[in-house]
């Protein structure tokens, strides 16, 4: 296995996770993001032996407000109206590939990538749009608490000096 940023040579096609809109999204709107409005980067995980995507993850800049996040998260950070943020935004693993631990190296993976950032630029948080409570779940286990939001689906976010401690090796 392989991790390198996606390209036009990757087959997205025959990608499939299970859910429609991971599915859809990477077929259709990852490069769009990624080179025409450079709004999220996406990574692919590639079995060297088929060169087939078995998983991806996208980053994109993000803001929490600084109300919205749970003290333990924001104390000691200026009282702005936003802490700066990198946001999960998708983490996918092709459905023949689940259950082999590829989605937590997908994570610490993306958060390496985070961690690597936050030596150029401000980073307090980083924040996972989690689909469902067992992507919710899947995150806590890695120490992201969950964000108060009026979304319907689970929003989480980790400090970046505890992603260091836990993700160090």
């Amino acid at each position: 296995m392989r991790v390198e940023k996606l390209a036009k040579t990757h087959d997205r096609a025959t990608f499939r996770c299970g859910r429609d809109e991971l599915d859809d999204w990477f077929r259709t709107a990852a490069m769009q993001a990624q080179r025409r409005n450079r709004s999220a980067r996406t990574t692919a995980l590639v079995d060297v032996d088929e060169d087939t995507v078995v998983g991806f993850y996208s980053l994109a800049t993000h803001a929490v407000a600084y109300d919205a996040a749970p003290h333990e998260l924001v104390k000691g950070v200026p009282r702005y109206d936003a802490v700066p943020a990198v946001r999960l935004a998708r983490l996918a693993i092709h459905e023949d590939d689940q259950g082999r631990g590829l989605g937590t190296r997908l994570l610490a993976t993306a958060v390496h990538d985070v961690l690597a950032a936050a030596e150029h630029v401000g980073i307090v948080l980083m924040t996972v749009d989690a689909l469902d409570e067992a992507a919710a779940a899947f995150c806590e286990r890695f120490g992201f608490v969950r964000l108060e939001t009026a979304r319907t689906r689970p929003a989480l976010a980790a400090r970046i000096k505890d992603l260091q401690i836990t993700f160090s090796s």
